[in-house]
């Protein structure tokens, strides 16, 4: 599944480098395991296309970082949830 337009191109905007904050991520979609996996495999694939800038002297870093807020006690299982996305997707 492509990313959404809006994650999938950043060059309309004027920065070079963003953050995307999602506040409360454990509690994302909490009544439906399929779609919270694909918003995160959609993240996760934002990120890895943003992340990584081939320049000719060297590779940038960093263009997009995503950040997953919750609560501590939340942390181990969205963890699991992440790494049970598929490895092409976390992986550059």
């Amino acid at each position: 599944m492509p990313s959404p337009t809006c994650l999938h191109d950043l060059n309309w905007l004027s920065a070079d480098h963003f953050v995307l904050l999602v506040e409360a991520a454990d509690e994302a979609l909490p009544g439906d395991a399929t779609e919270r996996r694909r918003l995160f495999e959609t993240l996760l694939r934002a990120g890895r296309r943003w992340s990584y800038t081939q320049r000719p002297e060297a590779v940038e870093r960093g263009r997009l970082v995503i950040v997953l807020s919750c609560d501590a006690a939340s942390v181990p299982s969205l963890r699991e949830q992440l790494r049970s996305c598929p490895e092409e997707t976390v992986t550059p």
